[in-house]
């Protein structure tokens, strides 16, 4: 318990969570879970596994739309 207090007033994990949600907002996250795949978002919906495999081996085929 003791670490986790300190840690909340740690400013250099204040400054990579700002970092970070800075981000996600940058990248049009609007809630968790959230999957990225290379640059391509993986929407909601039917089969994670087979959803989330099909964009891996799209991207390893055909890489990034945009710089990765």
């Amino acid at each position: 318990m003791g670490r986790l207090e300190a840690d909340m007033d740690d400013p250099a994990i204040t400054a990579t969570l700002l970092e970070n949600t800075r981000l996600a907002r940058d990248i049009g996250v609007r809630g968790v879970p959230f999957y990225l795949v290379g640059d391509r978002v993986l929407g909601e919906g039917g089969d994670l596994y087979g959803r989330l495999a099909e964009k891996v081996a799209d991207t390893r085929e055909h890489g990034c739309q945009s710089p990765c």
